[in-house]
């Protein structure tokens, strides 16, 4: 559909789509006759969502969490519990009145609302002068159950106060933000003055209270939580620390580093030492063996010699206690574990003081063994008796020396390893304890946090009164004028998409393109729908298009050179009632108008009706013969008493081709057939097959002529219609074709 098209289906129903506007704007009027006049109230808040209310100067601003706190905000308005606390609050406030005026209520809803409670309920619940244990009752009797009168009331939608105190109505309370600032306003709309300023009066206390409880619960859980954790991580922190204290105080450890420390170092002291006192006991070895060496004494100083070593013995386990007590206070680590328990000084002067006389009498056995004789070599052995004797005493005391090196070795290994253990223990309680330190300071920080969050939730929760709500004195304009102007406008536009619609979904051959497309076969013309109405207008169009066709049938004509015998046209249709009688008439008057003898053959027996008609002597009509299909065209069954020598032209009309005998002889000797089809039906499958059996018998052309059609849509065979039009119609239809100018020559 083009735009062209578009306007003549506006110009053609028109009517149609003025009357549905005017029946759809009448009923939205009379539906409306009784509408009550609403009365509207508003309040202002100013919640700080957006820009205020932060105890943090460095805090971003996050547009998304703002648009998130408004829609909290909305959705909580809307919500069925909010709903519920109005309406009860609302009924609160009306009962403990003991007379209610009419600017809090009018007369007729007064009445209304005496009636919504009976007596025996009203005493129970109606508390004088406490609106507050009002509401109380009235809430535990709703939420009691689900039969009670006060849920029928809030819920039905047949409660006489439905658009009062019910909750879709309540529904209707609508809160939007101001553009981008943090202004909300909340707005309600009902028909009783009174009830609508008490409603929002209440609601408005609501919200803010729900908002503050909502917000104090969430800000209280959470400090609450960090607080109980805290506590937590401090008693673990302590109770590790505690740990840590008892181990090295059973440890008799001060500061563990600094004693590790001191024992390295003396350790290394030790070590030197100990290295020294071995390099002495060896040179000391060395001496004895090469004195030993050159005494070379005889048997007879065996036994003197044999004396002698036990008085080596004695002096050795002597000196090793002496060595032992000596060197005992000189490395005893001073910590907190001593190694061993230390000798007093009296035992060690007793000790030496044995060790004297035993040297004394070892000096006087050398003596004595120095008398009995010299060395193999003749060399007096007092002097190497002397020097042998201070070896093997040195090598005994250096022995001794040695020995309890070793002793005080192992202790010290014994007292590394204890402190070696004792050290994991205290490097992974003091990881323990760094990391429990740790999560009490995170969890003090969460607390201080959650603390400065709800001061900040307190300061955003406490919403302002900016504007409070207005006693409506004047009802808001009706939208009686603007609802019925757009009922009209919807009949309007709901039948005109009606019709479009009805124009896609028309399956009928309609248009001349069409009727190709079904057939196949070449539109030679079209005539328009004839009625009584229209034949006045286009009598100037039929004649266009009978000579139309006339023409075709002429160019088929002189196609056919050094024809002697006159030119047969077929009118044919594959079903009855597709004016075929008047068609061929209508051609024939023009053809002989023209000069051309044209002798038009009927059927009989037929019903006609049409509004235009030619009768003429050469219009005959023929009885069906029952052998028609063997009947040739000249045969007098068919012309009677007619020469064909005498006519150019024969119009030759058969029965619809569905459910009817086909004359095949004349069919094949035809010369041309047109296939007439009327517009306002479908073509179908059975349409289809009768015109290809059709096309089996004949060998000449085919054609089509569109009947019934709409006068516009012949525009495709003949050009423009010719009718009268106003200069502003011609220039409409420029613009509606995109022709907005015209070259002139």
């Amino acid at each position: 559909m083009n735009l062209l098209s578009f306007i003549r289906l506006l110009i053609n129903h028109y009517k149609l789509m003025l009357t549905m506007a005017i029946i759809v704007a009448s009923m939205v009027l009379f539906l409306m006759k009784d509408e009550p006049r609403n009365y509207l109230t508003t309040t202002t808040i100013y919640t700080g969502f957006a820009s205020g209310y932060s105890l943090k100067n460095s805090e971003r601003r996050d547009f998304y969490a703002i648009k998130t706190k408004f829609d909290n905000l909305f959705e909580s308005i809307k919500s069925r519990t909010t709903r519920e606390e109005i309406i009860l609050k609302t009924w609160a406030f009306y009962l403990v009145q003991d007379s209610i005026s009419k600017k809090d209520m009018s007369f007729e809803n007064q009445l209304i609302f005496r009636e919504l409670l009976s007596n025996k309920l009203r005493n129970k619940l109606v508390v004088s002068s406490n609106e507050e244990e009002v509401y109380n009752r009235l809430y535990n009797y709703y939420s009691k159950n689900f039969n009670n009168e006060i849920y029928h009331i809030l819920n039905s939608s047949e409660s006489p106060f439905h658009d009062y105190f019910g909750l879709e109505q309540l529904s209707s309370i609508d809160a939007t933000q101001e553009g981008s600032s943090d202004r909300v306003l909340i707005s309600y709309e009902t028909n009783d003055p009174g009830v609508c300023f008490h409603t929002t009066r209440i609601a408005l206390a609501v919200i803010m209270d729900n908002v503050k409880t909502i917000k104090s619960a969430e800000s209280d859980d959470v400090v609450n939580y960090f607080i109980q954790e805290s506590k937590i991580a401090h008693s673990k922190l302590d109770a590790a620390e505690l740990e840590l204290s008892e181990l090295m105080t059973k440890n008799n450890v001060i500061n563990y580093y600094e004693q590790t420390k001191w024992l390295a170092s003396r350790k290394e002291d030790f070590q030197v030492a100990y290295q020294s006192e071995k390099l002495k006991l060896a040179a000391a070895k060395a001496a004895e063996k090469e004195a030993e060496h050159k005494m070379n004494m005889g048997k007879g100083l065996l036994q003197k010699k044999e004396e002698i070593f036990d008085l080596r013995q004695q002096i050795a386990s002597l000196s090793s206690k002496i060595a032992f007590i000596e060197i005992d206070k000189s490395i005893t680590p001073k910590s907190s574990q001593p190694i061993k328990s230390l000798p007093n000084n009296i035992n060690l002067n007793k000790h030496r003081s044995d060790l004297l006389g035993l040297k004394d009498k070892l000096q006087s056995q050398i003596e004595q063994l120095y008398l009995l004789g010299h060395t193999s070599n003749g060399i007096k052995i007092e002097k190497i008796a002397t020097t042998w004797l201070d070896a093997v005493i040195a090598v005994e005391e250096y022995t001794a020396r040695i020995y309890q090196y070793i002793q005080f070795s192992k202790e010290f290994e014994i007292t590394y390893t204890q402190f070696a253990s004792l050290g994991s223990k205290i490097k992974q309680m003091e990881r323990k304890i760094s990391v429990l330190e740790k999560d009490y300071l995170d969890l003090l920080a969460s607390v201080n946090d959650s603390k400065l969050m709800k001061q900040n939730i307190a300061l955003s929760s406490n919403l302002k009164i900016i504007d409070p709500p207005f006693y409506p004195v004047n009802a808001e304009k009706s939208k009686k004028t603007m609802l019925v102007i757009l009922g009209g406008i919807a009949g309007f536009i709901l039948t005109l998409s009606l019709l479009i619609l009805l124009e896609f979904l028309d399956t009928t051959i309609k248009t001349p393109d069409r009727a190709n497309l079904l057939t196949g076969c070449y539109v030679a013309g079209g005539f328009p729908l004839l009625n009584k109405k229209i034949v006045p207008l286009y009598r100037e169009l039929f004649s266009l298009l009978t000579n139309q066709i006339a023409t075709y049938i002429n160019y088929n004509y002189y196609q056919t050179k050094g024809k002697d015998d006159p030119f047969v046209v077929i009118f044919m249709s594959t079903r009855s009632g597709e004016g075929k009688t008047q068609l061929s008439q209508l051609i024939a008057r023009d053809l002989r108008i023209a000069g051309e003898p044209t002798l038009v053959l009927s059927p009989g027996s037929i019903e006609r009706s049409y509004f235009l008609s030619h009768q003429d002597k050469d219009n005959i009509e023929y009885n069906i013969p029952k052998n028609i299909c063997d009947i040739p065209i000249n045969s007098k069954e068919i012309i009677g008493n007619y020469q064909l020598e005498n006519y150019r032209y024969v119009f030759f009309e058969i029965p619809a081709i569905i459910g009817s005998d086909l004359p095949i002889q004349i069919i094949k000797e035809a010369d041309l057939s047109l296939l007439i089809l009327k517009a306002n039906r479908n073509w179908n499958k059975a349409d289809s097959m009768a015109l290809e059996s059709y096309t089996k018998i004949t060998a000449h052309q085919i054609s089509g002529v569109l009947n019934g059609a709409n006068v516009d849509s012949l525009e495709s065979i003949i050009g423009e219609i010719p009718k009268k039009r106003s200069s502003f119609r011609k220039k409409m239809k420029k613009w509606a074709k995109l022709q907005f100018k015209q070259n002139q020559f």
